[in-house]
């Protein structure tokens, strides 16, 4: 981990120390710029390794970071940066939760293992699912444990590694998460789909996005459920499955996270930069770091960012707008009311790639088909470049696809004057400017 001792913070991010220069040229590398923010995070610490860093929580309440790396280096921090444990698991960390105060700090392993530490980083149960282990989660009080796997299935565990349920969803699941008081659980797998449980185990949903879902991760308080993609999509659900928006990056969406009601949602990319986005969908900040973006994670209110990346350093940010108020453990979510139903987007443009918006927000490039469209009228916008935008009011009715087949308009050039009139228009010229330098 580096410190910053005698520094301040600069609103771009770059922490400037008044120490050796060597020193100040590796702060310089390691904070990479932040570009288009309208937010006020900037970096405070980092954490590096010899091996990539591959995961990353914040403790519900704000107090702890647990992060993993390829090695199989698993270490619990303090907020402000100091190591409270470390250890080694028998291969590479996919995915790491840690509970309120630390108490439990769940780890998955490439190697097929799901593990449980306590607060001393004493191994308090393993559990061997024969495959890959891509994601874990943890309730507040430590005693549920969400688990996803490349066998394809879903796994719920008790506190004492008791096995409660599976659900077998097909491909490899990627990403899974859960609520700080059990209600909604969630997972994203290979197959292009996101899913919703009961605590019981119960699938409750599937949303479709159009690409495999590599990041799975719930809001605290439950209402909100976000998708990275490995085309680069972000999607935000609500507690039902019913979409609230989806943003564009510029690389596959490898990890993602969620504030409480989705105030604040984080995503980390293979582009090398992690990202802030409103409630809304508005891209506060992007935040460039030397290497793929593996993992990212917010405290409830989302004063703090945490970011792991494949240049082997755990950068944390800080927020001093935002006051951290910490979900308290077992609270109920306010669910979001659903829509009367959905309906499907069809789209497809004559030339394609043109780039889709629906109602203002970006979802990808023609041919397109949308899924999970609340019902209603909605705006589709459609740009190319050398072609006019094209613009569309629609109806979506429940249960049915509305197909849209957008033929799309060059911008017309200017039109040149006739060649046998140039002559003519020279002379003119000529003539005016003449008769001009004769007068007196």
């Amino acid at each position: 981990m580096i410190r910053y001792p005698y520094t301040r913070k600069t609103r771009c991010g770059t922490t400037i120390g008044f120490a050796a220069a060597g020193l100040l040229l590796a702060i310089c590398l390691l904070c990479g710029p932040v570009q288009g923010a309208t937010s006020d995070h900037a970096l405070v610490w980092t954490h590096t390794t010899t091996s990539n860093m591959r995961d990353a929580a914040i403790s519900p309440d704000s107090a702890y970071i647990a992060a993993g790396a390829y090695d199989g280096s698993v270490v619990l921090l303090t907020i402000g940066g100091d190591t409270v444990w470390s250890a080694s698991i028998d291969g590479p960390v996919n995915g790491v939760d840690v509970a309120p105060g630390g108490a439990a700090v769940a780890v998955a392993s490439d190697a097929g293992t799901c593990y449980l530490f306590d607060r001393d980083g004493t191994v308090l149960w393993t559990r061997t699912l024969g495959q890959a282990v891509y994601d874990v989660a943890l309730n507040d009080a430590g005693d549920r444990i969400v688990a996803g796997a490349n066998d394809g299935n879903v796994y719920l565990f008790a506190g004492d590694g008791q096995q409660l349920w599976k659900y077998r969803v097909g491909g490899s699941v990627y990403g899974v998460g859960i609520s700080g008081n059990s209600e909604t659980i969630a997972a994203g797998s290979s197959t292009f789909q996101v899913y919703g449980f009961s605590p019981e185990g119960e699938r409750l949903w599937a949303y479709k996005i159009d690409a495999q879902v590599y990041d799975v991760a719930v809001s605290p308080d439950g209402s909100r459920i976000v998708a990275g993609g490995s085309d680069a999509s972000v999607t935000v659900l609500d507690a039902a499955g019913i979409r609230v928006w989806a943003s564009i990056a510029d690389g596959q969406v490898n990890g993602v996270a969620a504030g409480t009601g989705g105030a604040i949602v984080a995503a980390g990319s293979s582009d090398n930069y992690a990202r802030l986005y409103s409630a809304s969908g508005e891209q506060m900040l992007r935040y460039a770091t030397l290497g793929n973006v593996r993992g990212v994670a917010l405290s409830p209110a989302g004063r703090y960012l945490a970011i792991a990346s494949d240049d082997g350093t755990l950068r944390v940010l800080e927020s001093l707008s935002i006051q951290e108020t910490p979900v308290t453990p077992g609270a109920t979510a306010t669910p979001t009311a659903a829509p009367v139903g959905t309906g499907t987007i069809s789209i497809s443009s004559v030339p394609g790639e043109a780039a889709v918006a629906l109602d203002g927000v970006p979802q990808g490039v023609t041919p397109l088909t949308m899924t999970g469209v609340p019902t209603g009228l909605h705006t589709v916008t459609l740009t190319l470049e050398g072609y006019q935008t094209w613009t569309a009011q629609i109806s979506v009715q429940e249960g049915t696809t509305f197909p849209i087949l957008a033929q799309m308009q060059a911008v017309p050039s200017a039109t040149p004057a006739p060649a046998g009139l140039l002559p003519v228009i020279g002379g003119c010229a000529i003539a005016l400017l003449l008769a001009a330098r004769r007068r007196p």
